[in-house]
């Protein structure tokens, strides 16, 4: 018994965290807050403010987590917004994974994305560079980010969201168009005129 004790006590207090202030920041190349290309590139920034060191005692490589929200199939099992990691980024110190939820009965699957990264100096800033296309026809679609270090205390957690929002151009109809305009109106005169001489 008194063993079980003292490896319970060795063991908790090895992975017993600190208080470690992680925040996010996630730079896409947006135009009033909306993501409008269809296919780019993003920074993905997690700082540790302090006071300790993040997930200093974790026994895994990768424990801290950004993870996205739920992302919504586009109805031909592909999600309406995907992530991958990009050509220059660090894929030791940045994990980019794809999770795929099970369907619900009569509805398609869903998707989650998650960038693991490892434990982070006081002061440090992890970068992680990532790769974004969209798959849906119309609209806009947010996608909730949240970093996750189970291993630590978070002080303030105002610093730990952040939402993007992507959207679809309005396609342009012809009708709004100067010349389909002058057009339109033409062709009302002519069959206007046309309908006063028949009468």
């Amino acid at each position: 018994m008194i063993f079980i004790i003292i490896v319970f006590l060795v063991f908790s207090s090895s992975v017993i965290g600190g208080t470690a202030d992680l925040s996010i920041e996630l730079e896409f190349n947006t135009i009033d807050g909306v993501v409008w290309e269809q296919q780019g590139e993003f920074t993905a920034r997690i700082t540790n403010n302090g006071p300790d060191v993040a997930a200093e005692n974790a026994p895994i490589p990768l424990p801290i987590s950004l993870l996205s929200g739920i992302i919504r199939d586009n109805g031909s099992f592909t999600p309406e917004i995907q992530f991958t990691a990009g050509a220059n980024n660090n894929n030791q110190e940045c994990f980019f994974v794809l999770i795929i939820g099970d369907p619900p009965p009569g509805g398609g699957p869903s998707y989650a994305y998650d960038i693991d990264v490892p434990s982070i100096q006081v002061g440090q800033t992890i970068e992680c560079f990532g790769i974004f296309s969209t798959h849906f026809n119309s609209g806009t679609r947010e996608v909730n980010w949240n970093i996750r270090n189970t291993f630590d205390d978070d002080p303030v957690s105002a610093n730990n969201t952040q939402t993007v929002v992507f959207g679809i151009a309005p396609r342009s109809v012809p009708v709004n168009s100067l010349s389909a305009m002058i057009s339109l109106i033409f062709l009302f005169l002519m069959v206007g005129l046309y309908s006063h001489r028949k009468s």
